[in-house]
């Protein structure tokens, strides 16, 4: 027997051990399931690049019936192996699990802590949250501005709806920075760190950096934390989350404010 032939046949046997192993779940549990069915996506990918050959017979010869039905199976078993190879990917909790989730949390946006939040404890999936101080709204005392603020129009499009509310989160973040004597960016940092594992802060000069790193250093009491949250109240989608919706699936981006209007609450 040639070598190729070998590793056809090879690869054959153990595609069928493993497939007849994947039906003892029961018996092997979770992660090794898991695990094995890895490898027999791996094992199939090297099947069809070994046989690779029988592609090329495509369009050679002539169909009968019974050569049409031959292909449909074939094709169709092909596509069912791949389907479940994919969902097993989405849906597996040991080989390709998530391991962060990168929403919109923040001091003033906390509909994360909804539904995500919770789940994210469940599965030991680490939070990474964007927009950590909502645009710079949670690195300024009242009266002070900046560049993006005034020019952010995405940003506006996400908080100015809710701005009254949120300015009574605000500044109560303002008095607690200077009750320690420390910057706001500091106090509204230091709180998300209580929630999420790393949050995502832009920065573009150096005091922004200087701000992020001391916030790690600052620890709030379990009084001032209930200070700066019970003000909260529930908040409409906006951003991405508002926009990923059937109604906008055929849009190009859907992050762009498009047509949409922004509701009061």
């Amino acid at each position: 027997m040639k070598p190729k032939a070998a590793v056809k046949m090879a690869v054959d046997i153990v595609l069928t051990g493993v497939l007849l192993f994947l039906m003892g779940y029961q018996f092997w549990g979770e992660a090794a399931h898991e695990w094995a069915g890895a490898g027999m996506f791996v094992l199939f990918i090297l099947h069809h690049i070994l046989n690779r050959g029988w592609y090329k017979t495509f369009f050679k010869g002539k169909y009968s019936p019974a050569r049409i039905f031959q292909l449909i199976i074939n094709l169709l078993l092909s596509l069912n192996m791949i389907g479940q190879m994919i969902s097993g990917i989405m849906l597996s909790r040991h080989v390709s699990k998530f391991v962060s989730i990168q929403g919109h949390y923040n001091l003033i946006f906390r509909e994360e802590e909804r539904e995500m939040a919770r789940l994210c404890a469940e599965d030991n999936i680490a939070m990474t949250p964007y927009s950590a101080l909502a645009g710079g709204r949670l690195s300024k005392h009242p009266g002070e501005t900046s560049k993006r603020l005034q020019e952010d129009s995405y940003a506006r499009f996400k908080y100015d709806a809710t701005a009254a509310q949120d300015q009574v989160i605000i500044d109560r973040a303002a008095e607690l920075a200077d009750r320690h004597g420390v910057s706001m960016t500091e106090v509204s940092l230091a709180w998300l760190l209580t929630k999420v594992t790393a949050p995502v802060a832009g920065a573009t000069k150096l005091h922004h950096v200087e701000g992020a790193a001391k916030a790690v250093d600052l620890e709030l009491t379990p009084e001032e934390i209930l200070y700066l949250e019970e003000a909260y109240v529930p908040h409409k989608l906006v951003g991405v989350m508002a926009q990923n919706t059937p109604a906008a699936a055929k849009e190009e981006h859907v992050w762009s404010t498009g047509n949409q209007k922004i509701e009061h609450v």
